[in-house]
């Protein structure tokens, strides 16, 4: 056995049309199922903030939100997987860290809390 047989991972088991098999293949689509009911989630909470307000921001957020949507529903499967920690945190908060951004009038909840505890507390 040579030394890049030893270190290669083993390929994933295929289909006779080259997909891959079930199990990997449900799991996936479940997940990405998953994944478009999150954003859809999103979506609708966007569209009720569209219809009370008709802003344009709402409207704008609900177009990236059925993005998000359809993404999920069409992506094919990855290439190559990393194992590193690293590397899955800092996707999960590029992916989901647009979600902070929810229209909400001039600012943001978050933003003003944020404000208000780093200032100092005066009223002692």
């Amino acid at each position: 056995m040579s030394d890049l047989a030893a270190t290669t991972e083993p390929a994933p088991r295929l289909n006779q049309r080259g997909r891959p098999a079930p199990p990997e293949r449900l799991v996936r689509i479940v997940v990405n199922l998953l994944g478009a009911a999150g954003a859809a989630f999103f979506a609708r909470a966007t569209l009720v903030y569209y219809l009370q307000s008709h802003r344009v921001i709402g409207a704008a957020f609900l177009v990236e939100q059925a993005w998000f949507v359809i993404a999920f529903l069409l992506r094919r499967p990855a290439r190559s997987v990393s194992g590193h920690l690293g590397r899955w945190l800092l996707a999960a908060a590029g992916t989901f860290a647009g979600l902070l951004f929810r229209p909400d009038g001039v600012h943001t909840g978050w933003g003003v809390q944020a404000g208000v505890d780093l200032q100092p507390d005066r009223t002692a």
